[in-house]
């Protein structure tokens, strides 16, 4: 059973990757796109250079629950700070990156769909030139 939901999650990534338009495809880390057959696809990333909070927004108006990083960045915590780095890698992740859900029981229409929202939201700010 968790083979057969794995290898679901992996098609409906790459779904998701199809229906991107090119400029949201550029928002997938390039490391993602080296390794698609070695990721589980809880949650889909996608980098987003820009106000998180604002896209978020617009993604659950339209129905989708995209998450960010939930955890904390541990070079930023008053216990680590004598260890602190410029993780510059952590911070873009934790700070600039969105979550799309993906789940075994979604399907291509599932994401196709997602994919379109994706798509529209960055049309509309880059028809209104917030780049």
């Amino acid at each position: 059973k968790l083979d057969v939901g794995l290898e679901k999650r992996k098609e409906l990534a790459e779904e998701l990757i199809a229906n991107f338009d090119d400029v949201v495809k550029k928002t997938i880390p390039s490391l993602l796109n080296d390794h698609l057959k070695d990721n589980s696809f809880w949650h889909f990333p996608i980098y987003i250079n820009e106000d998180m909070k604002n896209f978020q927004k617009y993604l659950l108006k339209k129905g989708i629950d995209a998450v960010g990083y939930g955890l904390c960045l541990c070079s930023h915590e008053q216990c680590f700070l004598p260890y602190q780095a410029n993780l510059i890698n952590s911070f873009n992740i934790k700070e600039k990156t969105i979550f799309l859900p993906i789940h075994d029981d979604f399907s291509k229409k599932n994401m196709q769909k997602i994919a379109k929202i994706v798509n529209n939201y960055f049309k509309e700010r880059n028809k209104n030139n917030v780049i």
